[in-house]
């Protein structure tokens, strides 16, 4: 699979837009290493490879055994969290790092196209637009576009 900048932040803000998210970022799975590493984020212009070998290697990374991500890489089944203070797998410390306060939550598995058991990636759809909860339909709609990855 090759995740290339225009196709990684064309199917982020495609995602932001149609299922009214504020954010939506991307992360990939790096099971040798055992964690997930943050390559896009659709509040920001530059993907971390574009800042060259030091930039890669301060991106976001996280445990595959933590929280949300973790638990959606491992399993690979997505999940819709209407609040994700209240779910006790969340991991708080990723707002922390983020400086961001994340309330609902779609979080979703990208997986080969030749073989669904392997999870590549993560995809994470953060807070609805008004405050609600994500429905079953941006579920839908941002499964069908992470699939685009």
């Amino acid at each position: 699979h090759f995740f290339s900048e225009q196709t990684v932040h064309g199917v982020l803000d495609r995602c932001k837009l149609i299922v009214h998210a504020d954010r939506a970022l991307f992360f990939l799975v790096d099971k040798p290493k055992k964690r997930l590493q943050m390559v896009a984020d659709s509040s920001q212009e530059q993907m971390p490879w574009e800042g060259g070998e030091s930039a890669m290697e301060r991106s976001l990374l996280v445990p595959l055994s933590d929280g949300l991500l973790g638990y959606v890489a491992r399993v690979g089944i997505g999940i819709c969290v209407p609040d994700a203070h209240l779910d006790p797998r969340f991991n708080a410390e990723l707002d922390k790092t983020l400086e961001y306060r994340t309330t609902s939550l779609l979080c979703l598995p990208v997986v080969d196209p030749t073989n669904e058991a392997l999870v590549l990636g993560v995809t994470l759809v953060t807070n609805k637009v008004g405050g609600s909860a994500f429905t079953a339909q941006d579920r839908a709609i941002a499964n069908a576009l992470s699939r685009q990855l």
